[in-house]
């Protein structure tokens, strides 16, 4: 008479391949950082300026209404980029007003503003 045959299961057979790592978490903005509307290369230098740490107070102050059109504070704005120097720069609304580097805008608007 023969014997049923026993089939053993080893214990390296029972344990669980090892979890490969998790994926490293996307690349994201600054928290509370500006995030640029996606291929709007205006919007991409804005957010580059106001991303800057000395700039992060601003960042309540302009909002973007259009391509290339913005309110800074209360005050419309237009933004571009100087097709000879590459510097975002912006204008506002009064008549004969000069495109100025935005940096140098930001501070005449918040005076205009802050003088009310």
């Amino acid at each position: 008479p023969s014997s049923p045959s026993a089939s053993f299961i080893s214990m390296s057979d029972c344990t669980p391949s090892p979890r490969p790592p998790p994926p490293p978490p996307p690349a994201r903005q600054p928290v509370g950082g500006y995030r640029p509307v996606p291929g709007d290369e205006v919007d991409n230098e804005v957010a580059s300026f106001l991303n800057q740490p000395r700039n992060r107070l601003r960042r309540s102050l302009l909002c973007r209404l259009g391509p290339g059109e913005y309110l800074y504070g209360t005050r419309h704005a237009q933004l571009r980029i100087n097709e000879a120097t590459g510097q975002l720069e912006a204008t506002d609304d009064e008549a004969g007003s000069a495109w100025d580097p935005v940096e140098d805008f930001a501070r005449r608007m918040e005076r205009c503003q802050s003088d009310r």
